[in-house]
């Protein structure tokens, strides 16, 4: 990875002197392998990143990092347009990318503009290409390149399946159709639905965040995309907004609902949706409060997702059920549909 951080420093450098890139360093970059792959266009996306991700996670309004880094007013839509993908907004990430290598000349403007405006000195500038090889290399040898973990789920990080190792020695509370991490100062509250009502979310309270978890039966396909769909559809038809993000686990959405009208006109909440395919199941999660509005990656909420352990083999105990002779219990086998639950014990 040392020659491919060298490259990218080349590039950054190369625009810091003449304000341009040449059409051999657009060439060279790697924009075009994007994503996937470790090359100089991804060091120098991920590097640019992480400048904003550490001022948005410090309170910055992403609008105003921009405007203080770009003197040009009319460059600062598409800047700021730029910006949004870099820190997840998957609709501005695509518009970049049909841009074509031209759009790597816009990043390492930003970046270059940031490291003005930030006043940091060359070793730093070191530091954080160093950092970005290091962490496009991860990404590309999990076959990600999105800088989200969920390419590596059920072998680094969670949720996990029942039949994966890496949660074996957590302090779970075991909730038949979920595991869910034991911890400190949360309340845990089972949520039922269906006819007859069955136990089948939970909902983890902690401080100011609310965290709705239920986990389905899948085929084997990926369900999560098409649930995105529908939730956003159903979102926006009630007046609300829905961006898709890239996330910490994943694709996500960020939505804003309007709830109750009242005195002060319609109140609106922030609502995140996420979600993860694994085998043969799909886990959804809702989050309300703080950790919806707060925009950051390192919350409570995502931390507690990961931590999740998915059981499609559980089976409830079996109820009674009228048969032809009369006689006996039927078990309840998996089926399609919600995986279901049980209190704890």
């Amino acid at each position: 990875m040392d020659v491919v951080r060298s490259a990218a420093r080349r590039i950054l450098d190369e625009f810091r002197h003449d304000h341009r890139l040449s059409p051999d360093s657009l060439t060279s970059a790697g924009w075009e392998g994007l994503p996937g792959a470790a090359t100089p266009a991804t060091v120098l996306l991920f590097a640019a990143r992480a400048v904003l991700q550490v001022r948005q996670e410090a309170g910055a309004d992403l609008r105003e990092v921009v405007n203080a880094a770009i003197g040009d007013e009319g460059e600062r839509a598409g800047m700021e347009s730029l910006a949004l993908a870099l820190v997840g907004d998957m609709a501005a990430a695509r518009a970049a990318r049909r841009r074509g290598p031209r759009a790597l000349e816009s990043v390492v403007a930003l970046l270059a503009a940031l490291i003005e405006l930030e006043d940091v000195s060359e070793e730093e500038i070191d530091e954080l290409l160093a950092h970005a090889a290091s962490f496009a290399a991860e990404e590309a040898s999990a076959g990600g390149g999105t800088g989200t973990r969920g390419s590596r789920r059920g072998s680094e990080v969670g949720p996990w399946d029942e039949a994966e190792a890496g949660w074996r020695t957590a302090d779970l509370i075991d909730l038949g159709g979920l595991r869910i991490p034991r911890e400190t100062g949360i309340s845990v509250e089972l949520n039922e639905g269906g006819t007859p009502p069955r136990l089948l979310a939970v909902t983890v309270r902690k401080e100011g965040t609310a965290l709705q978890i239920q986990a389905y039966h899948s085929s084997g396909e990926p369900q999560w995309e098409g649930a995105r769909d529908r939730i956003a559809r159903d979102v926006l038809s009630r007046g609300g907004e829905a961006k898709e993000w890239s996330g910490r686990i994943g694709p996500e959405l960020r939505c804003v609902i309007p709830v109750e009208a009242d005195l002060m006109g319609t109140r609106h909440m922030s609502v995140l949706m996420l979600g993860c395919d694994g085998p043969g199941w799909l886990l959804r999660c809702t989050v309300t409060g703080s950790d919806a509005e707060s925009g950051a990656q390192e919350t409570w909420a995502y931390s507690y997702v990961e931590g999740v352990v998915v059981v499609p083999s559980y089976v409830p105990p079996a109820r009674p059920s009228f048969s032809p002779t009369g006689f006996g219990l039927t078990p309840v086998p998996p089926v399609q549909g919600p995986i279901p639950l049980r209190m704890p014990g």
